[in-house]
């Protein structure tokens, strides 16, 4: 079956057309409100053995689409962390940890309801939530993603950005729905470089046409 992609000529385009021959899907983003939380996070926000370091919490009132999660390193020795995208289902117990602020993509939007919080302290979760999939059959264990990170060495290695961009490959977001659904950036407890600093940037989709649960 052939594909075809047909774009607005229009000096602003609002909607794309696409789709298989015989139906069409129409994405709009003027009802669609997206947030971008970015910023850098140093080494002494963080414990000695990082485990989760982001989190972002559903909630009941909105289903929460995470579009991408984009992260790069620097640290005066060049370094390798494994980085675990993972789906809990309980919260943590423990740590230390403040919700971060938000941008808009467009400035009429209404408040952000998401919830995400990023380690700030040296203090560690003594107990992290329970994963997506930990009572099925085969057992899974919640990660949706895992990747390494390059951390840069002040410009000795070249920064190695590690992303999830779910909706450039065409992928359906990770969807989170109700409070006991959570997205958790996890170091997997690594030994951090000297030096480490990370930037991240995580775009929520919010949508306001469908109930959290």
């Amino acid at each position: 079956m052939e594909s075809i992609l047909l774009e607005s000529t229009l000096t602003n385009p609002a909607s794309v057309l696409q789709g298989v021959q015989g139906s069409a899907k129409v994405m709009t983003w003027a009802n669609t409100p997206v947030y971008s939380y970015a910023g850098r996070l140093a080494a002494a926000q963080l414990p000695a053995a990082p485990t989760d370091v982001i989190v972002i919490q559903g909630n009941a009132s909105k289903t929460l689409k995470i579009q991408s999660i984009i992260l790069s390193a620097e640290s005066t020795a060049a370094g390798i962390i494994p980085v675990s995208i993972i789906r809990r289902i309980a919260a943590n117990v423990g740590g230390t940890f403040t919700q971060l602020g938000y941008t808009p993509h467009d400035i009429t939007e209404a408040a952000a309801t998401a919830v995400v919080k990023i380690s700030s302290g040296s203090t560690a979760p003594t107990s992290l939530g329970a994963v997506f999939g930990a009572g099925n059959t085969p057992a899974g264990n919640g990660i949706l993603g895992q990747q390494f990170m390059v951390c840069a060495n002040n410009g000795g290695v070249a920064p190695g950005p590690t992303f999830w961009s779910l909706e450039q490959l065409g992928i359906k977001p990770w969807i989170l729905r109700g409070v006991n659904d959570f997205i958790a950036i996890n170091f997997n407890a690594a030994t951090l470089p000297g030096g480490f600093q990370l930037d991240y940037e995580i775009d929520v989709e919010e949508d306001i046409s469908v109930i959290g649960g």
